[in-house]
């Protein structure tokens, strides 16, 4: 097995026990103090609120968290709320970028039919929806939902 191979079946490993690992090193992000207290209470409360100023990576936090959360949990579907259809397709966008890091590259949907502008399903048959303020989402069950940045700059 080559090193490249090795080093991703460990990253995995470890990222499967710990989110901050998969966010740290898996997808390179730093990971200042309050990082590690949001995961602390996303381990410990089913229904969370962050309050933080902008540019200190909340959206970040929460699409990696919904990403390794659907990773690590076959066929669990997740909800990605926005305010607007437009901010919901950048954080998917941006949220797409992320499977050409580590181990992830073998967890990329193959079929175009599964990397929809709305949706994403992956091989273990998680997905991830977005959804919008204002947009109805009749019959939808969720495992997770993230609501971030519902308010725009006129709200």
């Amino acid at each position: 097995m080559s090193t490249n191979k090795v080093i991703d079946s460990l990253d995995y490993k470890f990222a499967q026990k710990n989110f901050l690992y998969f966010y740290g090193t898996v997808l390179g992000y730093s990971c200042p103090w309050y990082i590690s207290e949001w995961n602390d209470i996303l381990k410990k409360r089913n229904r969370v609120l962050f309050l933080a100023a902008r540019g200190s990576g909340k959206s970040t936090f929460m699409r990696a968290y919904v990403l390794w959360f659907v990773l690590m949990n076959p066929k669990t579907d997740a909800i990605y709320f926005s305010h607007s259809r437009d901010l919901a397709k950048k954080h998917l966008t941006q949220l797409k970028l992320e499977f050409d890091k580590g181990f992830l590259p073998r967890f990329r949907p193959e079929d175009k039919e599964d990397w929809t502008k709305e949706t994403v399903r992956l091989p273990n048959g998680s997905t991830i929806t977005l959804g919008s303020v204002g947009t109805a989402m009749r019959g939808v069950r969720a495992n997770i939902i993230v609501n971030d940045d519902l308010l725009s700059d006129r709200s």
